[in-house]
């Protein structure tokens, strides 16, 4: 087991998750990841998510944005019962040997590099919030392990609808590799270098052609 220790924080939703991510979240409530999003489709925070209980879920979101989705939340919070808060004592940890996320409430040993890590994202594309996007359309990540098309209507999930049935992304998160000198690298982001093959590899949004 290859552990890598995840930056990120842990929020409690509790009690009624369930009813409460229905509307708000646009994944199931015990699926691997979910997003939350705005009315135009664009993502407020991403986030790896554990059911630990029926009565409670834990939403591990990168740290920068934390603030961000309580924010977001607070005025549905005021007519619910559920309620939003920090999960003290417990890590994230994500492990390399199956593409899993550990929560853990002691510390483990995270014998992954940055590097480790890096290389694992770009080999399966995962990209992070706050390194390779923010803001953007969910679906622009081409990546629909965020969304579920039958669990019913949730915040944003007209135009993700829209995009997904009618449409196509306008752009797409895309892993490439550039030599030096293409001018993509500099806009790579999560960038590695491979010296056996004198490229670059990163993360890079194209037009969706």
């Amino acid at each position: 087991m290859a552990l890598y220790a995840l930056r990120k924080k842990i929020l409690s939703f509790s009690p009624k998750p369930a009813e409460f991510l229905q509307g708000l979240s646009s994944n199931v409530w015990d699926a691997p990841q979910n997003a939350f999003l705005d009315v135009r489709g664009r993502i407020v925070a991403t986030a790896d998510q554990q059911r630990v209980s029926d009565d409670e879920v834990w939403e591990a979101v990168e740290e920068p944005f934390a603030e961000r989705l309580e924010k977001h939340l607070a005025k549905y919070l005021l007519v619910s019962e559920t309620r939003v808060r920090q999960v003290e004592g417990v890590r994230a940890y994500f492990d390399l040997s199956d593409g899993r996320v550990l929560f853990s409430r002691g510390d483990l040993r995270a014998d992954a590099t940055e590097e480790d890590f890096t290389r694992y994202r770009l080999d399966h594309r995962i990209p992070i919030q706050g390194k390779d996007y923010d803001e953007e359309m969910l679906l622009n990540l081409a990546d629909e392990r965020y969304v579920s098309y039958s669990k019913g209507c949730f915040l944003g999930q007209e135009i993700i609808a829209r995009v997904h049935y009618r449409a196509k992304p306008p752009r797409r998160l895309a892993v490439v590799e550039a030599k030096e000198g293409d001018p993509r690298v500099p806009r790579l982001t999560s960038r590695i270098f491979d010296p056996v093959r004198s490229i670059y590899r990163g993360f890079i949004f194209e037009e969706n052609s």
